[in-house]
């Protein structure tokens, strides 16, 4: 059951709709922040903010696909809805558990959680992690490098750098010329999109990758502290990453996510809180469970 009744979702989602417009997005990039003032997008209060009027925030909605198709990399098709049947992916982080100790991850160990994660018939895309081991500028090839030599299944790239993103483009046709790896960024909010997130999206466009569109508001430190203000953040957020993309690649496949990696603000102290029931509320109230 949705954490919301059908009127509370209603003002969540006119809320994530009035939010883009006042008091607007931070947009870090100078080209795709002109780019929005040309298709219809207003200045904000600040140099790098833009607000997006609901119409243009629809229209451009109208342009991503309601239907997204993944495959594994033998071309093994799946095909993504609103309401259709979920896929369950690995999840990415940065430290391992081993030999009895907390290190950070390296190359070796994303080979053998690849192997690992191949077998498991119930995961069906294997997520990235950040590899201590290779150079952030690196990270992105390296890791999906690594993930395709030790699964076939649909992969999911963690992006660190632009000049990343060239390379990425470029390796997608060594396995075939379809969806069999996506990329994705979040908004490190509240209402911000960050110039690498911006230059990872337009370095990736007109390519027909599909990309993972994040809000993760941190309730009671980047976002509200309640639920309801939390996602209605969280939400305007990737709507305006969707317009963005949208911008940048009309009809380019999109995928909503809210609140994978959300977490709470410790009211104790300066420390914060994943794992937290915040996550699995937020994805309640994605499209199909509410918003």
């Amino acid at each position: 059951m949705p954490p919301v009744n059908e009127r509370g979702a209603e003002r969540i989602h006119e809320a994530s709709l009035a939010l883009p417009a006042d008091p607007g997005v931070r947009i870090e990039h100078e080209a795709i922040r002109s780019a929005l003032l040309e298709a219809g997008a207003k200045p904000g209060a600040g140099p790098a903010d833009v607000r997006l009027p609901r119409e243009m925030v629809r229209d451009y909605l109208a342009l991503s696909p309601h239907r997204v198709t993944l495959t594994n990399q033998c071309g093994q098709e799946s095909v993504l809805t609103a309401t259709s049947e979920p896929l369950f992916w690995s999840c990415p982080g940065l430290y391992v558990w081993r030999g009895g100790r907390r290190r950070p991850f390296t190359s070796s160990d994303m080979a053998d959680m690849t192997r690992l994660l191949d077998r498991l018939e119930n995961v069906h895309a294997v997520f990235g992690f950040s590899l201590d081991d290779v150079a952030p500028a690196r990270r992105d090839v390296m890791g999906l490098n690594i993930m395709a030599h030790n699964t076939a299944k649909h992969v999911r790239v963690l992006c660190f750098a632009p000049a990343g993103a060239d390379v990425l483009v470029e390796m997608r046709s060594v396995v075939g010329d379809h969806p069999w790896f996506s990329i994705g960024f979040t908004a490190h909010g509240p209402l911000r999109w960050t110039a690498l997130a911006l230059e990872v999206f337009r370095r990736t466009a007109g390519h027909g990758i599909p990309v993972s569109v994040n809000g993760e508001p941190m309730a009671g430190v980047s976002g509200p502290v309640t639920l309801a203000g939390a996602a209605a953040v969280g939400n305007a957020e990737i709507l305006s990453g969707i317009v963005i993309n949208q911008a940048l690649e009309p009809g380019r496949p999109c995928l909503y996510n809210l609140g994978l990696a959300a977490m709470r603000g410790d009211s104790n102290g300066d420390g914060r809180a994943g794992g937290t029931r915040d996550g699995q509320d937020l994805a309640g109230l994605s499209p199909g469970g509410g918003i």
